[in-house]
């Protein structure tokens, strides 16, 4: 895949050596390519996976759980000789154990609960502190301004004389 020569690369070219190796006729399989591949596409659009859930892995219809690991080895199983990249990814496991996806990671419905729990009642003491305070400076605005209305009027305040 990685190859610095693009003779050794996978692809076109690789699959025409390899073809040439294994003694395949190259000219016939490109000619078959070129007379039906738009015949093979239509084909393939007018017979798809009987669900949206569903695939097509070497020829036969899949719709197991699409979980990496299942769909790896389901696409791995086609190979008679399996390629590097499969034993890389694949790990021997017993198939008549039934198999355990990974637990999902994330926040469980307790938790989630308690975290909502633990926000309402911080909002709630919250607003009581906010509460205390806006009633302290509203008595304490209140009494600065009955002291200056006091504070005018006595000044205004004029000494009645005596007749």
């Amino acid at each position: 895949l990685d190859a610095a020569n693009p003779q050794d690369r996978f692809g076109y070219d690789c699959s025409k050596r390899l073809m040439g190796k294994v003694g395949v006729d190259v000219a016939r399989v490109e000619d078959c390519v070129r007379v039906n591949t738009t015949r093979y596409l239509e084909e393939q659009a007018r017979n798809p996976a009987w669900s949206p859930r569903a695939m097509r892995i070497n020829g036969w219809r899949y719709s197991g759980v699409l979980d990496p690991d299942l769909v790896t080895r389901a696409i791995c199983s086609g190979f008679i000789k399996r390629p590097a990249e499969c034993e890389e990814l694949l790990k021997p496991r017993d198939p008549m154990q039934p198999y355990e996806a990974p637990a999902p990671a994330g926040v469980s419905y307790g938790e989630m609960f308690l975290w909502i729990l633990i926000v309402m009642v911080g909002l709630g003491i919250a607003f009581q502190v906010y509460k205390t305070f806006l009633k302290r400076e509203l008595q304490r605005t209140l009494r600065e301004e009955v002291m200056l209305e006091v504070q005018q009027q006595m000044g205004e305040y004029q000494k009645l004389t005596g007749r």
